[in-house]
């Protein structure tokens, strides 16, 4: 059995979680995206060197980390932030982060204490900021990559018509990503970027859906990480 703490959107106030991540004694921290502001080198740094206190303590014993679309010099597609001014940002900052010791997923998997992860940054267009997809037909390709038999799917953004729900009324989820998930049907999918589905569902098809966000609306880091005990395939 593993334990795992998922948080989302701290928007640099990752050490305000601090005391809940170390109350949970979790094997496996889950970071869904958007621990940065306005994706500075600086605010990068500060969050890997906070991964590299967890690990270095012992509160966690794994790090698992996707970007999100306020983590700009992480996307190389970015250009009007993380090309013009800083084009070595993107390579350097995440070796800050890989060096700190945390698996970083971009469009990529790997199998940690025993779950197999796969991990996507993209969410729908919103005005000029990182990671965004442009057309039903990227948001396909984004998806089709997605392998069977996941234990842990950790996107960024939310499925269509869960936790995707915004205060003006209208649905932000992928629909992309909603197929995907009734298809392939991973045991978990977390995920962030609507503050205000934080909680969590189970799908008809069994996929218990997190919103992980830390934040509220109004970007206070009021949410409280989300606990959660599952088994490995050899358990």
């Amino acid at each position: 059995m593993r334990r795992l703490v998922f948080v989302s959107d701290t928007h640099t106030m990752h050490a305000q979680t601090t005391q809940h991540i170390v109350a949970a004694s979790a094997d496996i921290l889950v970071h869904a995206g958007d621990f940065s502001g306005t994706g500075k080198r600086s605010e990068i740094a500060d969050f890997a060197d906070w991964c590299a206190m967890l690990l270095k303590k012992g509160y966690v014993k794994h790090v698992v980390v996707v970007a999100g679309n306020h983590d700009i010099l992480l996307d190389s597609t970015c250009a009007p932030y993380s090309r013009r001014d800083d084009p070595d940002g993107q390579r350097q900052c995440i070796e800050r982060i890989r060096a700190a010791g945390v698996v970083y997923l971009c469009d990529s998997g790997a199998t940690v204490a025993g779950l197999r992860f796969y991990g996507i940054p993209w969410t729908p267009r919103f005005f000029d900021w990182a990671f965004q997809v442009d057309s039903p037909g990227q948001d396909e390709d984004v998806f089709g990559k997605v392998p069977a038999d996941l234990d842990v799917l950790v996107t960024h953004g939310p499925p269509y018509g869960i936790g995707d729900l915004v205060p003006r009324g209208e649905r932000t989820g992928s629909r992309a990503h909603l197929r995907t998930i009734e298809r392939l049907k991973p045991r978990v999918n977390v995920f962030g970027h609507i503050h205000e589905g934080y909680g969590m569902t189970v799908t008809p098809w069994g996929t218990l859906c997190i919103n992980a966000s830390t934040c509220t609306g109004d970007y206070k880091p009021h949410n409280r990480p989300i606990v959660l005990d599952m088994s490995t395939e050899s358990e």
